[in-house]
């Protein structure tokens, strides 16, 4: 199968190494060239993201999946015209949406102005039929737990609980709100099987999970790993009222961040997850977090 990768994310990396490994042909479709890509042999084509462009670009394919950081101004025009390239092409007809995140089925606003992206997607993918598409629902990814240099995945600084600078952990409230972990490169493993599978068989979403734990249950196992770390803890109204002062978009995402922290919106009923990976992923590893951590300290030098 060929597999476009449009909109060049932060998990494009991980999911461009997982199609290749189960022989899926990749072309990458964004804006500007990468030299990580022509490293691994994949085709590079630039577009505007017109649907002109992206029809073109996509008129050899057999999928799209698109991997664009939320939050950027363009984030629904993308979407929408990825879609419509798709449905204008003669075998592009499967889509994977930029919605690696966490219960959109069940809690769909709870990302606040980030649901005011995804949702309108969301709707724009149900209005339609010529395009079979599935949410890829993550739950935070593990890989925040490693060092920068084991990981595809940038620093992202106050907006997840470890401060690995300073070894402060931020404890959302007492931290027992339970939520899922996945790790990247397991996510990967997961979509490159999920597209040799019979598209109509998709549900809307498609939860992937490692292990689901509380925050508490995080804080203590990153005290575990190294005593030198300390907690603090960050009561909900506090956030909300750093959400509402809107000091600089910054601590405004953070807040975001932490007031979804104490939310529903990361975890997932276990009965879809284990249905799901017996429905669509038999015999895949998905890695819990002292898993991907000891392959981690066995492994050293590379992204695991």
């Amino acid at each position: 199968m060929k597999v476009a990768i449009v909109a060049v994310g932060a998990l494009a990396r991980y999911l461009a190494e997982a199609l290749i490994a189960a022989d899926h042909e990749v072309v990458a479709v964004s804006r500007s060239k990468k030299a990580w890509l022509d490293d691994l042999g994949i085709a590079q084509r630039t577009t505007d993201y017109s649907v002109g462009s992206l029809t073109a670009l996509l008129d050899d394919c057999d999928a799209a999946i698109c991997t664009l950081v939320g939050g950027v101004p363009d984030y629904v025009a993308i979407h929408k015209a990825i879609l419509a390239a798709c449905a204008a092409t003669p075998r592009c007809n499967r889509f994977i949406p930029s919605l690696w995140a966490g219960n959109l089925e069940d809690f769909p606003a709870e990302q606040l102005e980030w649901s005011d992206e995804q949702v309108p997607v969301i709707e724009a993918l149900r209005a339609q039929s010529d395009v079979k598409w599935t949410g890829i629902c993550v739950g935070w990814f593990a890989d925040y737990i490693l060092p920068s240099s084991q990981r595809y995945l940038a620093d992202i600084d106050d907006i997840w609980p470890q401060g690995h600078k300073d070894k402060i952990f931020t404890l959302y409230g007492l931290g027992s709100q339970r939520v899922n972990f996945t790790a990247a490169r397991d996510v990967a493993a997961a979509v490159a099987r999920l597209l040799t599978q019979d598209a109509d068989a998709w549900d809307e979403f498609i939860y992937v999970s490692g292990e689901q734990i509380s925050w508490a249950d995080l804080w203590a196992f990153t005290k575990a790993q190294d005593p030198a770390w300390q907690v603090k803890r960050k009561g909900l109204s506090e956030s909300v009222k750093q959400y509402a002062a809107n000091k600089d978009d910054w601590s405004r995402i953070v807040a975001l961040f932490e007031i979804l922290g104490h939310s529903e919106a990361i975890h997932f009923p276990q009965e879809r997850v284990e249905r799901h990976r017996s429905k669509y992923f038999e015999g895949l590893k998905f890695r819990t977090l002292s898993e991907l951590a000891a392959d981690a300290k066995t492994k050293p030098d590379i992204v695991v």
